[in-house]
């Protein structure tokens, strides 16, 4: 008998240092629920010495006031019953600390019919921190789903684990089409070997912030877009996956390059502006001298001059004068379309008829094989039909070679005139440039090159427009539309 009660005691000297050095609150209770068992660790749990604690009620402990009829009814129904919901199993409850707050914990609770009744041991955890992490992640999840940037997770191997609602609307993708996929599929082809310097730093340690590139959407747009890269470690601190933060910054650079643009657009206004007053000083220069010096030969020599020479000169101040007229009128009307004052007033006009008119203005109309039918009504100014007669008839004149042609289709929506001639035609190069304000092609003679722009200016004013094709076999084809009649 010594012997086995040395042993009995030796066995529960050793559990009691057992339960002492747990890293886990151990409280026992007997069946009227007061404390029986409290080891250190309970004591740093809840707060209450274990002298205290051990013969007090365990209710008034460390169960919340509101929770405490529920226990003791619980306690009640097992005593009577011999079973209970909370036995043998782990549960999260809130516990109460000593000081009066209340914290989340663990606890399995054990059962056990002594001589003396019934036991109850209860291992307790104090899961706070695990709340605090699921409230964390709760909190992260509600924000990368909220996020207006595309919040995009890969693993090493380039496979999708993370696609939020930004990223579906910024790419079209839907997170089901993404992930467990690569990203492959929102790459421009010339893009893979940046693609590949990124991610090699990132998978040293080294995060990639605001790198601004281009990724393509599902419907095949190239989007401008920022990307910041970070490492995902593991506990061993590895890097396991890359976090990608992918900000559209479409707005801000398409205004960037209307701004590049609009410099650029600038720098050539000064520079049309500077050719401009040199082209028109040019040609008010030339007209003027012309017209004084042949006027103060006239004036000086008034009574020597033959008659047969005074009209021959005063001839010339008339063909300068009209020269000079003629720039002045492109000027004066170049500067009125600029400025959208020239809307003109429409009315059903004769296109074969316009053209008949300035053809005998001209006196061209043997030169010039028309192509028409009269009923080729327009509804637009007459006046700016006329101009752009003149400058298109000129223009072939000037530069083109016979045989010439006017031709006049119409269509339900609009009336298309094209002035056709077999000269050299226009330099493939300098085509696009054509109906530019002061744009003239190097080998073209001594102009302005205000005709073609006022021309283009006209044919929008009345709703229509102006462009160049090659003509067949060679030389130069100039065209207007206007609107038809109704």
């Amino acid at each position: 008998m010594p012997d086995g009660h040395d042993q009995r005691t030796d066995e529960r000297l050793e559990m009691g240092e057992v339960l002492e050095a747990a890293h886990e609150a151990f409280v026992a209770i007997d069946e009227r629920g007061v404390v029986t068992g409290w080891n250190r660790e309970a004591e740093r749990t809840f707060g209450w010495a274990r002298q205290i604690a051990v013969g007090s009620p365990l209710r008034d402990l460390i169960i919340p006031a509101r929770y405490r009829a529920r226990h003791d009814q619980g306690l009640r129904r097992f005593l009577e019953t011999g079973s209970g919901p909370l036995i043998d199993k782990r549960i999260e409850i809130v516990a109460l600390h000593r000081n009066g707050h209340e914290f989340p914990v663990e606890l399995t609770i054990t059962a056990l019919r002594q001589p003396a009744g019934w036991s109850f041991s209860a291992f307790v955890h104090d899961i706070t921190d695990r709340y605090r992490a699921n409230e964390f992640q709760a909190r992260l999840a509600t924000i990368v789903e909220h996020s207006a940037d595309a919040i995009v997770a890969r693993t090493r191997a380039g496979l999708v684990t993370a696609w939020n609602p930004a990223a579906e609307a910024l790419f079209g993708y839907t997170a089901e089409e993404m992930l467990g996929q690569t990203l492959d599929r929102l790459l421009p082809a010339r893009r893979v070997g940046e693609v590949e310097e990124l991610l090699a730093n990132v998978l040293r340690g080294e995060p990639v912030r605001d790198f601004e590139t281009v990724r393509m959407a599902k419907d095949g747009t190239a989007l401008d877009v920022s990307l910041t890269m970070s490492p995902i470690r593991d506990d061993a601190g590895e890097v396991v996956e890359i976090s990608m933060i992918v900000r559209d910054i479409g707005a801000r650079k398409g205004a960037e390059r209307a701004l590049d643009h609009a410099r650029a657009e600038l720098e050539r206004a000064l520079e049309m502006k500077s050719e401009f007053v040199a082209i028109v000083s040019h040609e008010l220069r030339t007209p003027l001298t012309s017209i004084s010096g042949f006027v103060k030969t006239i004036l000086e020599r008034w009574h020597s001059l033959p008659n047969r020479e005074k009209r021959h000169y005063l001839g010339i101040v008339d063909t300068q004068a009209d020269r000079l007229r003629r720039l002045v009128d492109d000027v004066l009307l170049l500067a009125r379309s600029e400025s959208q004052t020239m809307p003109g007033a429409a009315t059903p006009v004769s296109v074969a008829g316009v053209a008949r008119a300035v053809l005998a203005e001209r006196q061209s109309q043997q030169l010039f094989e028309l192509h028409a039918d009269e009923a080729d009504l327009a509804y637009t100014d007459p006046d700016h039909v006329h101009q752009i007669l003149v400058n298109y008839i000129a223009n072939a004149l000037a530069y083109g070679s016979p045989p010439y042609q006017i031709e006049i289709r119409h269509d339900e929506s609009a009336v298309t005139l094209r002035v056709r001639d077999a000269g050299p035609g226009v330099p493939e190069a300098f085509a696009p440039r054509l109906f530019e304000t002061f744009a003239r092609a190097a080998t073209e003679p001594a102009g302005t090159g205000l005709g073609l722009a006022i021309v283009k200016r006209l044919a929008r004013s009345s709703g229509g427009d102006a462009w160049y094709e090659p003509n067949s076999p060679r030389g130069a084809c100039f065209c207007v539309s206007l609107p038809a009649l109704r």
